[in-house]
């Protein structure tokens, strides 16, 4: 993927996210990763408190925790 310098920044998030769209499971998790791993502290403490906080009510994610952890 090239970025265009000159790019607005609403585009260039666009053009990832439309991408992002492309990808499989595996791959986008490990995009994520990669990102986050970039972060400073602070940003990626919020960001998994915002993730960890969208996901509590959730109960599909119960069932599959319980699957991969009793096989």
């Amino acid at each position: 993927m090239k970025w265009i310098s000159t790019a607005l920044f609403s585009d260039q998030i666009k053009e990832f996210t439309q991408r992002f769209g492309e990808w499989n499971e595996c791959e986008k998790t490990v995009v994520l990763y990669a990102l986050i791993k970039q972060m400073p502290p602070v940003q990626a403490r919020f960001l998994a408190q915002a993730i960890q906080h969208s996901l509590f009510n959730i109960t599909e994610l119960d069932a599959h925790e319980l699957n991969a952890n009793n096989p």
